[in-house]
């Protein structure tokens, strides 16, 4: 397993948003008359330091086209992205169809050798149950994958009663933590010890929705975490910071942009800092106006911690 977090980054934050390709984000983005492409992701580097690729679920990238999503990221920046792996081969286990996962790892190798890649995002299926043969299965395909610093997400609560989370961290292997409702209590899972990067995947807490595969897209992620929330969870990752050698924590309620506010909100809940959202923004999530100086350097976002 390869791991990217050099001893200089050890204890950094790293938080963003899911995605970025959603059409209602162009004017809260202050983007409305800018055609370049890639506008959005260039403007997300400025606020963030990581972004989630949650189009490779249903279909990996061209190398071509992750070339170019890096060329928006200022290389002297610490910036990440992190992939959702194709959930072709995790959902028909593939694992014999290597034109497959060529074409996956084809995607993964410019981040990797740029530097940029947080890691590889493994969501098996919520419904899964522990066996010895699922077990098999998903070390097999982590271990096809082992080049790359992988998280898996969405075990069923079924293997928190066997050795496999062990067995993954002890390969290296992180567990994401669901913030949603009605997801089983995060904390029955190891924790990470100081050797391991935390990956806290935020999607929201509407009831009864977001687990629910019939429901609208939207419906489903369509929440805006409170000010006491944001704090709240905020002050759940410092308690373990030192116990960590990165932190990666990704907002995806992105109706209404509420990703974006809830994002800002963390950043300056965890790290104190003051943020210079975009006017868009600011006019969509008033409550924006209690951490925000208009005078402060985005260049000067992520230079402090706590």
């Amino acid at each position: 397993m390869l791991h990217l977090y050099s001893s200089s980054h050890e204890g950094q934050f790293f938080i963003g948003v899911a995605g970025w390709s959603y059409p209602q984000w162009q004017s809260l983005l202050g983007l409305d008359n800018v055609e370049r492409n890639l506008a959005e992701l260039a403007r997300l580097c400025e606020l963030f330091n990581l972004v989630e690729i949650t189009s490779a679920y249903y279909h990996p990238p061209e190398s071509k086209t992750i070339k170019a999503w890096l060329m928006e990221v200022p290389s002297e920046k610490p910036f990440y992205f992190t992939v959702r792996m194709w959930n072709k081969l995790v959902r028909e286990r593939a694992l014999l169809l290597q034109n497959d996962i060529r074409l996956m790892k084809a995607a993964l190798a410019p981040l990797q050798e740029a530097g940029k890649l947080g890691g590889l995002l493994v969501p098996v299926l919520p419904a899964m149950r522990y066996s010895e043969s699922n077990e098999l299965w998903l070390l097999g395909l982590l271990d096809t994958f082992a080049e790359f610093p992988l998280y898996v997400e969405n075990l069923h609560v079924s293997w928190s009663n066997s050795d496999t989370i062990l067995r993954l961290q002890d390969r290296g292997v992180g567990i994401i933590e669901v913030e949603e409702a009605g997801v089983a209590n995060r904390k029955a899972w190891p924790q990470p010890s100081s050797k391991h990067a935390a990956y806290l995947r935020c999607n929201g807490r509407t009831p009864n929705a977001a687990r629910d595969t019939h429901a609208d897209r939207e419906a489903r992620f369509d929440y805006l975490y409170s000010e006491s929330e944001i704090s709240n969870l905020a002050l759940e990752v410092k308690m373990r910071r030192s116990h960590l050698s990165a932190c990666f924590v990704v907002f995806n309620n992105y109706p209404h942009g509420n990703s974006l506010a809830n994002a800002l909100q963390f950043q300056h809940a965890l790290m104190q800092v003051r943020v210079n959202p975009p006017h868009g923004l600011l006019q969509a999530f008033p409550v924006l106006q209690n951490i925000t100086n208009a005078a402060r350097k985005q260049s000067d976002l992520f230079e402090e911690s706590i």
